[in-house]
């Protein structure tokens, strides 16, 4: 198992809610990784279940989806080792964007909302929930694909049934059931899914005018789907619709959109419909809870 001292701090990433990133060195072979940092509370079942979760996201090898290599505990802190992306993420693209006033092509748009969809299949079939969806945790990879990442405040439900009650993530891509304190399960993070992409269409955040974050709550829980520019499809804005329901159960699962026909028409068209069978075929059950193995 790794240590902290077998890293070199190189510079912080950044912080937040969910704790410290720091691009770090790793003495042994001079890669670098993200090293994620999260204060625990001194409760022994805390730490190992949230060794459980660093596991099962270790266990992961999904092309959409940031690796986690290790993780440890040390000094009342849990930290990970993860896949350090050196291209930015989706809130970079978006600002880059927003100062030329460039909307995205609806092209670029489908390939990220595929690519996401397969990532969180993934993520769902082990009963995680991300909770925290939303540009900044979205990272770009080689290829123009997208990773998700940043899993500090990702849930382990026992069951696919199950669902959680504790507020987390960023509030403005918090889904209807969380801003009203009720339980929640995968589905919220489809709606955070749908305000991250329909963000990156419209070059703002659909509830980007609220005054407060009591106006912002207020906005979440009375609103209806944005309307995109015209430059873009009815297609597009009905399936963006479809993340927006106030009632997670009428939310599609990842699953159900991938198998829709216009995800599997985009699927051709990029590429990427050899990756549709093996999303319909797995199940947690069939996964292999086995660590990720350090890159050559």
């Amino acid at each position: 198992m790794a240590s902290a001292k077998d890293f070199a701090t190189v510079r912080k990433l950044g912080s937040g809610v969910s704790g410290t990133v720091l691009l770090v060195r790793r003495h042994a072979d001079q890669q670098l990784y993200a090293l994620k940092e999260v204060e625990l509370h001194s409760d022994p079942d805390q730490a190992g279940s949230a060794l459980q979760e660093t596991h099962i996201l270790a266990s992961l090898e999904n092309g959409f989806i940031t690796r986690y290599y290790d993780s440890f505990i040390e000094n009342n802190c849990l930290y990970m080792v993860m896949e350090y992306a050196s291209n930015g993420s989706l809130h970079d693209v978006l600002c880059q964007r927003q100062k030329k006033g460039n909307h995205l092509s609806e092209d670029t748009v489908w390939r990220y909302i595929l690519q996401l969809l397969i990532g969180l299949h993934e993520i769902h079939a082990r009963n995680v929930v991300h909770r925290d969806i939303k540009p900044h945790n979205i990272f770009l990879g080689e290829n123009d694909t997208v990773k998700i990442g940043d899993f500090g405040v990702s849930r382990l439900l026992s069951n696919a049934r199950e669902m959680a009650t504790t507020v987390v993530g960023s509030p403005g891509y918090l889904p209807p059931e969380l801003c009203n304190g009720e339980p929640y399960n995968e589905k919220a993070d489809i709606w955070s899914l749908g305000v991250t992409l329909a963000e990156l269409c419209l070059l703002k955040h659909p509830y980007g005018d609220a005054t407060s974050q009591a106006a912002l709550i207020l906005k979440i829980m009375e609103a209806k789907p944005p309307r995109l520019p015209e430059l873009y499809s009815a297609e597009l804005s009905r399936t963006l619709a479809s993340c927006f329901s106030r009632v997670p159960a009428r939310r599609p699962s990842a699953l159900q959109f991938l198998s829709s026909p216009p995800l599997r028409a985009r699927a051709d068209t990029f590429n990427l419909a050899q990756l549709l069978p093996e999303v319909n075929a797995r199940r947690a059950h069939d996964l292999p809870l086995s660590g990720a193995a350090w890159p050559p």
